[in-house]
């Protein structure tokens, strides 16, 4: 049995929407958080509204229990790939506190190709607030969607993340900057010619093949060596 006495487990491996969307509602949170999860891993076009509504769940006295809801309802949003969903995940995204957001998020969002969404995106790109469950992960998924949507005012907030100690994210930022204009183009280029010559053979291969992209040349190279990691 687990958490409130409901066995979240047993209803996603029956398949049981209908008992997963009743704990949806259930009073503890936990149980609430984990049935969105099963629920976005079915992937029943049943579950889209309910979720929806769970991403403003406030049925908790303490934010961050709330929060663990709605990025579970966000997830599994994200997962089911439903575009009614769209208009809510911006809400949420937009509404103090936030929430993170997946890769299949991100991929929801940028189908509709709404400039609108740059500033909604562009704060899941900062240092996380202690209360939002942003991870490197987020950060790459909202970089990609901005690049993806190719909007002017994407520029600056990348642009920050050229000078992240993790290159896979800093790389990640520079791909989405080819897409944003003349000043994004001018910042990728700066920050790859200086990647080529990186000591990471990974790092200095990605660059080269961003870099190559831009040029529509093969005039920048990089010689992976075996077993090199991203630091």
């Amino acid at each position: 049995m687990g958490f409130g006495g409901v066995n979240i487990q047993e209803l996603q491996r029956r398949g049981d929407v209908d008992g997963l969307l009743k704990a949806l509602t259930h009073k503890d949170y936990l149980v609430r958080r984990d049935a969105a999860n099963a629920l976005g891993a079915i992937g029943d076009p049943r579950a889209v509204v309910p979720l929806m509504a769970s991403l403003s769940d406030k049925r908790d006295a303490t934010p961050l229990n709330n929060g663990w809801v709605h990025q579970a309802a966000a997830k599994a949003l994200g997962e089911i790939g439903d575009s009614r969903a769209v208009d809510a995940l911006i809400a949420a995204l937009g509404d103090k506190g936030g929430l993170a957001i997946t890769e299949g998020v991100a991929k929801l969002l940028v189908q509709r190709g709404d400039p609108q969404l740059a500033p909604v995106l562009a704060p899941m790109l900062a240092v996380p607030d202690p209360w939002i469950l942003i991870d490197i992960t987020t950060q790459k998924s909202a970089a990609s969607a901005l690049g993806r949507i190719g909007d002017a005012r994407a520029v600056q907030p990348l642009a920050a993340l050229l000078e992240d100690r993790s290159p896979d994210l800093a790389l990640v930022a520079a791909d989405a900057l080819t897409n944003c204009g003349e000043e994004g183009i001018r910042l990728a280029v700066s920050y790859l010619e200086a990647a080529v010559h990186d000591g990471n053979g990974r790092v200095r291969s990605r660059a080269a093949s961003i870099l190559e992209s831009v040029s529509g040349s093969a005039s920048a190279t990089a010689s992976p060596r075996e077993g090199d990691q991203p630091r």
